[in-house]
């Protein structure tokens, strides 16, 4: 009689329940060096950002006027490094 290991689908390494993922957020292509495309989603106050070559990121509780200022900044790339980095939003590579 062999053991068997019960399955445990839907739940993580630790055994927790995984979260899914919420609704993807359309993104729109953006003149910049640093980044390919921007989504953001005011209800959940969620951010996407595709970088050129570095994959999508989204960020949680983002302001509006955050987003706002990144989209009429100069220069994007700087804004995000400079700006809305120092922020400590939080978040995590979606590819």
């Amino acid at each position: 009689m062999s053991a068997h290991k019960p399955r445990r689908s839907g739940l993580g390494r630790e055994g927790r329940a995984k979260r899914p993922d919420p609704a993807p957020i359309a993104r729109a292509r953006v003149e910049s060096e640093s980044l390919r495309s921007v989504g953001y989603d005011p209800a959940r106050r969620v951010l996407e950002v595709e970088f050129q070559g570095d994959g999508v990121y989204r960020y949680e509780d983002v302001p509006p006027e955050v987003v706002l200022e990144l989209l009429e900044a100069e220069s994007m790339g700087t804004y995000f490094n400079q700006v809305f980095k120092a922020q400590g939003f939080r978040y995590r590579r979606l590819d």
